[in-house]
Parts: structure tokens; sequence; C-alpha cells
């Protein structure tokens, strides 16, 4: 358990750290600077070698060097640096000895600027051994700004060398100037995602996060409709691009714009890049795609739940053109395929006119995205008819047809066939197929005989599913009921019958019969009972496109719930306990046998291997 915790912690710990941006590192690089030449101040006398500068550019120990008897100022001009301008730091460094051991002298660097000296700290050298002195301006001394390769070049460094009194001399011989830079780069960009994105144009955003230490002298935008690899170093005119833009100035680290214009071709995919040049050459950000806004498309869908004076018209949207979109659906009993097809700028003109139609549903607007399904129920339409129907779909940018297709409406309201039922002491439940054309079943109940019309007797079911339990009735009592097929207020001609009785009151003179088995066990799934399920009548619907019975299809999702809550839990409980799961699935097939979607027996099934795991378990 200890090591899961702490594999789970490493991988939490691991996704944290994976989500944090880190700056990119900044690698500073050095040069060192020799002398040059003499600068204003030449204390001090050199010895062995030319008799000038040219002693202390090497290291050379005593074979020559400035030798220094008194308190002395020394500077030098040095090499020209022109590596960077961005210079971090400006150091100097001074080798020097005693003459004697022990003995002692001191060397204070300094740098000389517009006549004025601005000294490091005085450092001891000692013990007759060769030691070197180094101090390093972070800034200009004189303005506390950074160090530019001017004021470098400019100006001279030295040293102030004082023996110690009555001390022996002090010997310079290597001395040089370490320029601490930032090697100048090609720049660093990001590409972003556009704004103001329409049909034929949009506003094309990038940012400079790192110049390459130097300005930006150009920077702009490369698109086209097909992908390409990063150019490299080269032009915008030179990147396989298609299109570009530039604008020519001096820019830093920024976030800069560019709106196209309405230059971009409608329901378009783009590909585009940011780029910018410093005296490196040229950078290009990562590729960002984006597609303009368009005409959505729509395809106009087989019709379903068709019956004698009612249908559901469906469709898909193939593309919403960039944009929530609005739906509406047209029909009528005269065919208009050549004005229900393609797109135009209007749904009410040209092949796009669906107003032409007998009758248009209102528009459902705002709401459709790319693979929505969009559907309307027509209701009042005429027994045994033809009707032609027409998607549409719309947003800012225009209008489309999905094409034409027909149904016809049922012939007749046929009755309700297979009408059994199962009693008890208080409840029938009964079941029946819905009878073709109709759109729902009714059912009424009488005693002594069955109800004469659709108005006679005890209303027992009105309504589009296939099962009810009938309740609160007598104890062994006949009931006749009499089931009719309904749509759009017409009833079937014929109609289906069934007498049953409840069962009798025990006789408790005798031994105790053996209780009736309650209809629920053995009762086919009841699926009416998830209506209230989301998606219900989308899973009806796939159901009736595959020809699965609604009622097996609850029953198969039932089961695979129950079989789900079992691996759910074992995967959670500590050690992976058989015993908890096998009970979570009894409970949850408890509910589910509750609802009508299983029947009860099933439940009986899983507790006698729930049992023999139980027992197994105490054992162990």
């Amino acid at each position: 358990m200890l090591m899961r915790k702490i594999l789970l912690l490493l991988v939490a710990l691991s996704i944290i750290l994976s989500s944090i941006a880190l700056p990119s590192p900044v690698y500073a690089a050095t040069e060192t600077r020799a002398l040059d030449g003499e600068g204003t101040e030449t204390g001090g006398t050199y010895v062995g070698g030319a008799l000038d500068y040219t002693n202390l550019n090497s290291d050379d120990g005593d074979t020559s060097y400035l030798n220094i008897s008194t308190s002395i100022y020394h500077d030098w001009s040095y090499q020209t640096f022109n590596t960077s301008p961005s210079i971090n730091s400006v150091s100097i460094s001074v080798k020097g000895k005693t003459t004697l051991n022990p003995s002692t002298g001191y060397i204070r660097p300094y740098v000389l600027i517009s006549g004025t000296k601005y000294y490091g700290p005085s450092t001891v050298i000692t013990n007759y051994s060769w030691a070197t002195v180094t101090y390093t301006w972070s800034t200009n001394p004189a303005t506390g700004t950074a160090w530019t390769q001017t004021t470098v070049n400019s100006n001279t460094f030295g040293a102030y060398i004082t023996p110690s009194q009555g001390s022996p001399d002090v010997h310079v011989t290597y001395v040089y100037l370490t320029v601490n830079y930032n090697p100048v780069e090609l720049p660093v960009l990001d590409t972003s995602a556009p704004t103001d994105l329409v049909d034929t144009s949009a506003t094309l955003n990038g940012e400079v996060t790192h110049d390459g230490y130097l300005d930006i002298d150009e920077r702009g935008f490369v698109w086209d409709t097909s992908t390409h690899a990063d150019p490299g170093n080269v032009a915008p005119a030179a990147s396989g691009y298609a299109n570009n833009w530039t604008e020519v100035g001096t820019f830093g680290e920024e976030i800069f714009s560019r709106a196209t214009g309405a230059v971009l071709t409608t329901g378009t995919t783009y590909y585009y890049r940011a780029c910018a040049e410093n005296t490196q050459g040229w950078a290009y950000g990562d590729e960002v795609t984006f597609t303009t806004q368009g005409v959505p498309s729509i395809t106009t869908q087989a019709a379903t739940y068709i019956n004698a004076t009612a249908a559901r018209v469906n469709a898909l949207i193939n593309n919403d053109g960039g944009e929530d979109c609005d739906v509406r659906f047209c029909y009528g009993t005269t065919s208009h395929s050549a004005n229900c097809t393609g797109a135009s700028g209007a749904c009410g003109s040209g092949t796009c006119n669906g107003t032409i139609y007998d009758n248009c549903t209102a528009w459902v607007e705002n709401t459709y995205e790319t693979g929505s399904m969009p559907y309307t129920n027509l209701t009042g339409l005429t027994v045994g008819t033809t009707y032609y129907f027409c998607a549409q779909v719309r947003n800012d940018i225009g209008c489309s047809c999905g094409g034409e297709l027909s149904f016809t409406t049922e012939t007749g309201i046929y009755t309700p066939t297979g009408l059994q039922g199962i009693p008890t002491s208080s409840t029938v439940s009964l079941w029946w197929v819905k009878g073709d054309g109709a759109t729902n079943t009714l059912i009424r109940r009488k005693t002594g005989s069955y109800p004469a019309d659709t108005t006679d007797g005890t209303l027992v079911y009105f309504d589009n599913k296939n099962s009810v339990v009938d309740n609160t009735l007598t104890r062994g009592t006949t009931y006749y009921y009499r089931a009719w097929g309904e749509s759009g207020g017409t009833y079937s001609t014929n109609n289906a019958t069934l007498m049953i009785t409840t069962l009798a009151a025990i006789d408790t003179t005798d031994d105790l019969a053996t209780p009736p088995t309650e209809s629920s066990w053995f009762q086919a799934p009841d699926y009416t009972k998830a209506s209230n399920i989301p998606f219900y009548d989308l899973i009806n619907w796939g159901f009736d496109t595959y020809s699965l019975p609604a009622s097996t299809g609850w029953f198969l999702i039932a089961m695979l719930f129950v079989a789900g809550t079992g691996i759910a839990t074992y995967m959670v409980t500590e050690n992976h306990n058989l015993l908890i799961s096998m009970v979570a699935s009894m409970i949850t097939m408890g509910i589910l046998v509750n609802m009508g979607l299983i029947m009860g027996w099933y439940l009986l099934a899983l507790a006698v291997p729930a049992a023999v795991g139980i027992f197994v378990g105490e054992r162990r």
C-alpha cells in the first residue's frame, strides 16, 4: 500500500511539473581582450622584453614584467570588443607578486571614464608568489546602466599598485580584460490563434518572446492553404508559403498582429506562422491552423416513428461553418427536389427554397454544431399519404438544404397484438406490441363484460409504450380488457381483448398454499420506467434503427450497468475485495429489478455465487 501511494504521488507530481512553463535558459559567453596600448597613467618601469605594454600580454612569469617600487597608477587600452551589444559585465584581471617572502603589496583595479577613476576594492598580494586579482563591474559605474560596446571600447582599465612601506618592489606580469555577454541569436516567436475570424478575413497574432539580444528590424506572418515545415533562416518570400506580410521598423519582445483584410476564402482551412528578423536572420513560430467561416451543410435523413398521422423527420449537420447554426424542416405532399439542394445566400431562394413546401417548422436557432442530429416530430398528418421533406440549416454566412426525402404514413391504424397479462391478488401486469400506424395504445377494462367502446369502462392506459401494471384490483375477480390503436384522435377499427382473474383468497383451513410468484419476477422488462433517463428517446431511436426490441436493449444496458458497478467496486476497493464488489452488483441489480428493467429471478442467479463467495471468504 505504501509503495502504491508513493507511486501515485510521483505520478501526480510529474503531471504538475510538466504543466509548469519554465523560462528558457540564457547562455552567456565570455571573451578575453588583451592590451593594445597605454592609457593616461603609466607609472612603473617595464623590465625584460619590449619596454612597453606587450610585456604584460602573456603570463611569462619572471621573464618580463612591470616593476613598481612606489605607489603608481597605470591603465591601458584593450582590443576592440564587437561581438555583441548585450553585455552583462566587464572584468579586469591583474597578476602580480612581491619580490620578497614575507612581504606584502596591494593591487586596486579601476576604470577611467571621462577623467574619473571608478575603483574596485584593494587586494593584498603576499609571499613572493604570483596571484591574480580580478574585479568585475556588472554595470557602467559612471551611469549605473548596462555596458555598451562604446563604453567598453572607449575607456581604459588599470590598477593602483602599492608596495608596503619598506617592502621590496611589486612585479606585475599579466593584465587582461574579460567581457561577459549574451551571444546574439535568431529571434524566438510564438504564433497565436487568430481573432476576428469571419468568412473572408482574420486577424493574425504573434509574439516575439526573445529578440536574440538584438533589435527586431522586420516582422510579420506567412500563410497558405497547405501545411509547410519550418522554413528556417530564410526570408518570407522564400518560405514556401503562398502569402506573406511584413513590416519594417525597430521592435522588441512584444505581441504584434495583422488583419488580413477580405482576402481569404470562405470555409477554407489556412496554416500560418509568425516570423521576425534581426541581424542574425529570420526565424518562425510554430504553425497554427484555422478555418474561415462558411455556409453550413446538412444532410436530410430518413424519417422514423412513422404511423398513420405522425412521423419523425431527421437530419445530420455535416459542417456548422464555424458557428452554432439554425435548423428547420419543410414538408408537404408535393415533391420539390430541385429546390432543396446545395447552398445559397438565403433559405428562400434559388436551389435552397424551403418555403415552396406546404409547411415549414420554426427555426431552432443557435443550437446545432457539426455532428448534431436534429429532428422534429410531425403530427396531424393524413393517413396513407406520401410526404416530401427537406432539412435546412443556416448561420450568419448563408444557408443550405440537405436534399429531399419522402415517407408515407400508414394506410390505417392497426390493433395492438400479443396482449398478455400476469395477475396477482391485486394487480395485473399487461404487455403488448403496438399496432402498425398507431401513435398510442388505449386500454380500458370492466368487470362482467368487455368495454363496449373507447369511452366505456375504466381507463387503464393511454400512451405510446408497450406495458403497464394495472393496480388496486380486487382479489379473485375477473377483469375484461380491450385495447385499441390510436393516432391523431382516430382509433383502430378492431381491438384486442384479454380476460384474466386476479388470484383468490388463501383458504386458511388447509395447509398454506405456496404463495404465487410475483409477476415482476418473470415479467419482460418494462423499459418505459426508464423514460426519465437522459437520452431516453435517442437510445430508443437507436434500437428502432437497428431493429433491436427496446425491452431487450434496455435489459442489456441494465445488465452492463450491474457488471460495471461490480468491476468498478472491485477496482477501487483495497486489495480488490471480491465480496464487496459482488454485494455492490447485487444492490445495483435489486434497484434495477425494482425499476422493472431486469427480471427478478436474475437476482437469485447472482445471489448464489455471492453466497458461495461469502462462505469461502469466511472460511479463509
